[in-house]
């Protein structure tokens, strides 16, 4: 299915109410309209008449067809549940067509959350954490030991950090991109595994971190075990 050109005669229906996840890699249902139909987004609401600033992203049914979702710009007051009537928009509007099993699929592949530790893919980053030297694992006596009881997971030969061939010596704490209040293990090699390593590294794709929570750990909370994440 592709995206819509909309005339004024064509029937839209708000379901705001049927939550889609949002996107992989884009912040906003908005920038995804941007970018999936090449236009800059506009200053009004695509209601047809109405002359309000187009705040939000309204997810839509075009002629009564159920199986395929839309995007299109519009203001608060359109983009709410409580407006259920169907309606027209100014023609020429763009309807951004919402692939859900492609959105799904992106979101497994890039970042899986199930069973308490996360799955990367290739290119994602992460960074060492400094003064983990007096994070001692609890009922552990090292945190690769740690990584592999956590959930009977294989400890890799290789470093995850990527491009590097040299053996996993040990369990690295390290924050994620984009949840710098979490702290993760992932191993790493000897030359990877220093705080002196504060960079933000590259991972290879595949490789999983697990979480430390405060009863896994001693030590202050953000160096040694995860905050309330975002």
């Amino acid at each position: 299915m592709s995206d819509l050109i909309l005339r004024n005669n064509d029937d839209v229906e708000n379901i705001q109410h049927k939550h889609t996840p949002k996107p992989w890699g884009y912040s906003s249902w908005k920038e995804y309209w941007c970018d999936h139909s090449g236009e800059e987004w506009p200053e009004t609401c695509r209601y047809r008449g109405c002359g309000e600033n187009a705040d939000g992203s309204a997810h839509v049914i075009v002629n009564d067809d159920e199986e395929y979702e839309y995007i299109i710009p519009m203001c608060n007051e359109h983009n709410s549940p409580a407006f259920s009537e169907v309606f027209s928009v100014n023609s020429g509007t763009c309807a951004v067509y919402i692939d859900k099993e492609e959105i799904q699929a992106e979101l497994a592949d890039n970042l899986t959350v199930q069973l308490g530790r996360l799955t990367l893919k290739s290119g994602m980053r992460v960074q060492n954490i400094r003064g983990t030297h007096a994070c001692l694992p609890r009922g552990y006596g090292s945190w690769k030991k740690y990584y592999i009881g956590h959930d009977e997971r294989e400890w890799p030969n290789t470093c995850r950090i990527g491009g590097c061939p040299e053996p996993a010596k040990g369990g690295a704490h390290v924050h994620k991109e984009g949840e710098c209040s979490c702290v993760f293990i992932v191993p790493m090699c000897e030359i990877h595994n220093t705080p002196h390593k504060n960079d933000w590294l590259p991972v290879k794709k595949g490789t999983f971190l697990v979480p430390v929570d405060q009863g896994d750990t001693k030590g202050p909370a953000g160096i040694c075990y995860r905050k309330k994440c975002r």
